[in-house]
């Protein structure tokens, strides 16, 4: 009786997490937060690893995953997946990391929210390693387990980046005297390479095609810097090359 009653308030607090984490952020692009949105606070660091606004609709993706797994955990994994128990307290921490990074980037708080977003990616990888190792051939497991963790790391990892490329910019680094868009490209560069070895070594799909989204959205913000353009391009190639490899092994195993 005991067990299943903190089953139910682990649900509900899996629920409020979910909903208060998609609240808090609809508010800071309502209201907004602290009267600036997140867009115009973005726009005011003179950085180039930054997509064009569009892109940052994946969010809203994100919002319906997490949705979907609160639902998998609640109705679909409660009893049948035990393993999803030891995701509980880590959700509940991204979420609580999810919201306070909100905050502290509405009102200015940019070096604290590296750590914050350090720290929500080390969360995430987390839960990552989990479900990879108890993953199965389920579409349902795929469905409201691995896809919701998939998008949003890979998200989370592009973020973390910019995260920090801002953090720099308001220290003033001189990075090591690379210009702007060079650095730019090396960071792209380094996304791409993480989106490669998700797709080749976890045979993570999902986690390559958010990385492909944002460079997309990078070029397409930055069309006069040649330099960010072709590495884009480049990197979006090999990654889409790495997602056909794996396409094909996988229709051959299957086969």
């Amino acid at each position: 009786m005991n067990m299943n009653m903190n089953m139910n308030i682990k649900q509900v607090f899996v629920w409020l997490a979910t909903i208060i984490t998609i609240g808090v952020n609809a508010l800071a692009v309502i209201l907004p937060l602290n009267s600036i949105s997140t867009k115009e606070i973005s726009d005011s660091f003179d950085t180039y690893f930054v997509p064009v606004g569009y892109v940052f609709s994946i969010w809203g993706i994100i919002y319906l995953l997490l949705i979907l797994f609160a639902i998998g955990y609640t109705f679909i994994f409660s009893s049948e997946k035990k393993y999803i128990e030891n995701i509980y307290p880590l959700y509940l921490f991204s979420a609580f990391l999810n919201c306070v990074w909100i905050f502290l980037w509405h009102y200015g708080f940019f070096f604290t929210t590296v750590v914050v977003m350090v720290s929500l990616l080390v969360t995430l990888i987390l839960i990552y390693r989990i479900l990879l190792q108890n993953k199965t051939q389920s579409w349902k497991e795929t469905l409201f387990l691995h896809a919701p963790f998939s998008v949003y790391l890979g998200w989370i990892s592009v973020a973390t980046i910019a995260n920090i490329s801002d953090a720099l910019w308001l220290l003033n680094w001189s990075a090591f005297g690379i210009t702007g868009p060079i650095w730019a490209a090396i960071m792209m560069g380094i996304a791409g390479l993480l989106a490669v070895i998700m797709t080749l070594f976890k045979k993570d799909k999902l986690f390559a095609l958010v990385i492909i989204w944002a460079l997309v959205g990078i070029i397409v913000k930055f069309p006069d810097q040649m330099i960010m353009k072709y590495t884009g391009l480049s990197v979006i190639g090999v990654v889409g090359l790495a997602l056909l490899v794996e396409f094909v092994k996988s229709s051959i195993k299957k086969s």
